[in-house]
């Protein structure tokens, strides 16, 4: 089972780099799936492309290749990115992951905040391009999955709307709070 393989694969890492687990924030595979089933069920999705931004050891974007989605994770951290890769390998329809910042790399400056664990800098790949990796761009996703640390709800949403594409969405699931869906859409004044 997919979550018990997870489970084995943050076990490895709590073992071999304990500083590691402050990056990985518990999800919820079950209120995913079912959230994941009725987005595709009831709301259009444009297309099948999935993007998890900070996908951690892998498991939501193996549970949405599984639900038949084109799914990709981008991970800042490369020891997170390598687990996920060998706890998930890579097959034709299975997820695929990279590693570096998910703010892409024509976004010039940078995104910061200042939160819970202290400052927060957000910057585009410059070294690697972890959509080039897969032949895509932010704008080719379809849906964006991410798991935002607290007060960083904003950064996410604004990083959206600079990046993605037209119809695309994006879903955040805030720790205690209902799941936050947003849909990217057409600006009326195309100059903005």
């Amino acid at each position: 089972m997919l979550v018990d393989r997870a489970r084995r694969a943050v076990a490895r890492i709590e073992r071999q780099q304990p500083q590691l687990t402050r990056l990985l924030q518990p999800s919820d595979p079950i209120a995913f799936c079912g959230i994941l089933r009725t987005l595709k069920s009831q709301y259009r999705l444009r297309g099948k492309r999935f993007c998890e931004w900070g996908s951690g050891v892998g498991l939501l974007t193996a549970l949405a290749a599984l639900n038949g989605l084109e799914a990709i994770g981008i991970e800042a951290d490369a020891t997170l990115v390598k687990e996920a890769q060998k706890t998930f390998p890579p097959t034709d329809r299975g997820p695929r992951f990279a590693q570096g910042s998910f703010v892409p790399p024509q976004v010039t400056g940078h995104f910061q905040v200042v939160g819970t664990y202290g400052a927060t800098i957000w910057k585009p790949s410059t070294e690697r391009d972890p959509y080039a990796a897969f032949n895509r761009s932010c704008t080719d996703f379809d849906l964006i999955y991410a798991y935002p640390w607290p007060r960083e709800i904003g950064l996410y949403e604004a990083l959206f709307e600079r990046c993605a594409g037209n119809g695309a969405l994006l879903w955040l699931f805030i720790q205690g709070e209902a799941p936050r869906l947003l849909e990217k859409i057409a600006s009326p004044n195309p100059t903005k």
